[in-house]
């Protein structure tokens, strides 16, 4: 009992110390890989052909978002909000912040809509009455929510270049 338990902690030890060492290797070779790949000088123009990218992607998901009901299409404005927005922190772009405002407000609307598709998912099997009422106002929440940001992240999403290039 009490010796086994005592064996197997120690071995648990042992197997835990030896990958984490492996862990460290693996990080070690992966930072040297990255800086043989990546340049030693970064052109301004490269950085902002790339910034110009992440818009016109943030910009396309704004707009599918607006004209969509999907998660998915709320999901994937919040990333490439997100993205741009860790470019611009690298960046040290005041604009920066706006996007952090708006990556925040879309969590939490993704988190209310994953809620929704919850509740609808999991009231089916229960054969009762669906939770009509409680679903249609986690819809306007959500349709709301969307409205008063959708207009803000199209002013802010033609600002970084400005500011930058």
């Amino acid at each position: 009992g009490l010796l086994e338990a005592r064996r197997d902690r120690e071995r648990d030890r042992g197997a835990i110390a030896l990958q984490m060492a492996r862990g460290g290797e693996l990080l070690r070779q992966a930072r040297r890989r990255l800086a043989a790949a990546l340049p030693r000088r970064v052109e301004a123009q490269a950085l902002a052909r790339g910034l110009r990218r992440s818009l016109r992607q943030a910009e396309s998901a704004r707009r599918r978002a607006k004209s969509s009901d999907a998660r998915s299409d709320l999901h994937r404005l919040r990333k490439r909000l997100r993205r741009l927005r860790d470019q611009l922190a690298l960046l040290d772009s005041p604009s920066r912040r706006a996007f952090a405002r708006h990556v925040d407000a879309l969590g939490e609307l993704t988190d209310l809509s994953l809620l929704r598709g919850f509740l609808e998912e999991q009231w089916a099997p229960l054969g009762g009455r669906r939770p009509s009422k409680s679903l249609r106002r986690l819809d306007r929440q959500i349709a709301t929510g969307l409205a008063r940001q959708l207009p803000g992240i199209r002013g802010d999403l033609h600002r970084p270049l400005r500011s930058f290039v």
